[in-house]
């Protein structure tokens, strides 16, 4: 059984999809699962309605395959109303989801390199939560079972240059007491590292 046919008639909520990798889940989603319903949480960004955001997107290149001649749905906004439901919200203040949900894959977060802490906590953890909480409400108010797929983009790279993510001074006090054993004395045992 192929992918497309164990989610036929299924509906699949998809947050961040206006990021680069929820531009390419949604990409993958309208082409390869022509009976799956996507829903997107789109907040707002500007004068911009999740709605519109939806549709501008949709207008990119990259979309224009799945409309226009030759296929079922005359233009973006055709495919829009046919294959996905725009929820207007935002991680900060995560609206009531559909009850017919599915699966849930959440792909947004703050990726920012350097953000003040409490916009990313506000959004990449408390914003998690609250979703998760919202899925809870959703399933327990039908009890459908609902799938949950976390992508993250989290960075692996390790710290800025300069900061010592395990606390300042320590990587000076290891420094200093290099060549030393526990009781001061020359030479090199575990006993040397912190």
């Amino acid at each position: 059984m192929s992918l497309a046919d164990k989610l036929a008639g299924k509906k699949v909520l998809v947050t961040g999809v206006t990021g680069f990798v929820g531009e390419a889940l949604l990409h993958r989603m309208i082409g390869e699962l022509p009976d799956t319903t996507v829903v997107a949480i789109i907040r707002p960004k500007g004068s911009l309605k999740g709605t519109d955001r939806m549709a501008q997107m949709l207008k990119k290149d990259i979309f224009k395959p799945f409309y226009g001649e030759g296929t079922p749905y005359a233009d973006a906004t055709e495919l829009t109303a046919a294959r996905v439901e725009v929820v207007e919200g935002d991680l900060s203040d995560v609206p009531a989801l559909p009850q017919d949900l599915d699966i849930v894959v959440h792909c947004a977060g703050d990726v920012s390199f350097d953000p003040p802490i409490h916009e990313a906590f506000t959004t990449n953890v408390l914003g998690t939560k609250s979703l998760l909480e919202r899925i809870l409400e959703s399933s327990a108010a039908t009890e459908r079972r609902i799938h949950y797929v976390h992508i993250s983009t989290a960075y692996t790279a390790g710290p800025p240059p300069g900061r010592d993510p395990r606390g300042a001074g320590r990587a000076q006090r290891r420094l200093a007491g290099r060549g030393r054993g526990r009781d001061g004395d020359e030479g090199a045992g575990r006993g040397d590292l912190p």
